[in-house]
C-alpha cells in the first residue's frame, strides 16, 4: 500500500511498499488524556501487578461497562494474565479495563508480560512509560482489537513518554495489539511480527520489523471523521 508521513524519512520503495511514498502530509495528534473515570466502579483486587498476577472477572461485562481495575504499581518484570469469565464452563466474551498509575514494565531487562485469554477484550491505560518484549505480549484471540494499550499524555510538557519494545524470541516473535499513545516516542528493536496499529509521536525501528494492519480495526472505536462517499444532487 501507500506510506504517508508528516516530515518522516521514508525513502526506499521496497517490495512491501507498492504504492505512494509521501513524507509531506501535514497532520497533528492532540494529547490523549484519561477518560472520565468518575463512574468507574473498580474491582478491589488485584491492585498491584507483581511477579505473577491474574485477573479473573466475576462477570462478562460489556464494551460500555467493562470490569474496571486500578493498578497502583506494575513491577519491572510484572506478569499480568487476564482470563475470560465462564458461564457453566463456557467462556464468555469478557470486557476488562485496567488503569495503571505509572510505568508498565521496563525498557531494560525482561520488561512486562501481558497475556489475555481467548474471548478477552482488554483496554490497558498507563500514565507512565511502557517496556516489554514482543514475545511477552500474548493475545490468544489473535485479534488486534481485543488488546488495546492507551498511553495517557503527561500533564508536564517537559516529560517525554516512551514505549520500548524488544523482539525477544527471534524474528518469529510478535503480537496482535493496538497502541494509541500520541505523545509517546515509540521504539521497536529486533524483528517482531506485529498485527495491529500504532499511533505515536515519534516512531523508530531498528531491525526487520514485519507489520500488518488488521482490517477488522476499521470497525472498532468511535467515529472521529466523516467523508462524502457518494451523493445525489436534488435539482429543484
Amino acid at each position: 500500500g501507500n506510506v504517508y508521513t508528516n516530515g518522516g524519512n521514508v525513502t526506499k520503495n521496497t517490495s512491501s511498499i507498492s504504492g505512494i511514498i509521501d513524507n509531506n502530509v501535514p497532520f497533528s495528534l492532540p494529547p490523549y488524556y484519561m477518560p472520565d473515570t468518575s463512574a468507574w466502579s473498580y474491582v478491589s483486587n488485584p491492585s498491584t501487578v507483581g511477579g505473577n498476577t491474574t485477573i479473573n472477572p466475576s462477570a462478562a461485562g460489556s464494551p460500555q461497562n467493562p470490569n474496571y481495575y486500578l493498578i497502583s504499581s506494575y513491577s519491572t518484570n510484572g506478569n499480568l494474565s487476564v482470563n475470560a469469565f465462564s458461564n457453566n464452563g463456557t467462556p464468555q466474551e469478557t470486557y476488562v479495563a485496567v488503569k495503571v498509575n505509572g510505568d508498565v514494565g521496563s525498557s531494560s531487562g525482561q520488561g512486562a508480560t501481558i497475556t489475555i485469554a481467548n474471548h478477552v477484550h482488554l483496554e490497558l491505560y498507563f500514565t507512565g512509560n511502557f517496556g516489554a518484549k514482543a514475545t511477552n505480549i500474548i493475545n490468544n484471540s489473535g485479534f488486534a482489537g481485543n488488546l488495546q494499550f492507551y498511553g495517557i499524555s503527561p500533564t508536564d510538557p517537559n516529560v517525554q513518554q516512551t514505549i520500548d519494545l524488544n523482539s525477544g524470541g527471534g524474528s518469529s516473535a510478535g503480537f496482535a495489539a493496538v497502541f494509541y499513545a500520541p505523545s509517546a516516542n515509540f521504539t521497536i528493536n529486533g524483528g517482531p511480527d506485529i498485527v495491529g496499529a500504532i499511533v505515536c509521536k515519534n516512531f523508530y525501528t531498528n531491525g526487520n520489523v514485519h507489520w500488518h494492519y488488521d482490517r477488522e480495526l476499521d470497525k472498532a472505536g468511535d467515529a472521529v471523521d466523516y467523508r462524502i462517499v457518494s451523493f445525489v444532487e436534488d435539482v429543484r
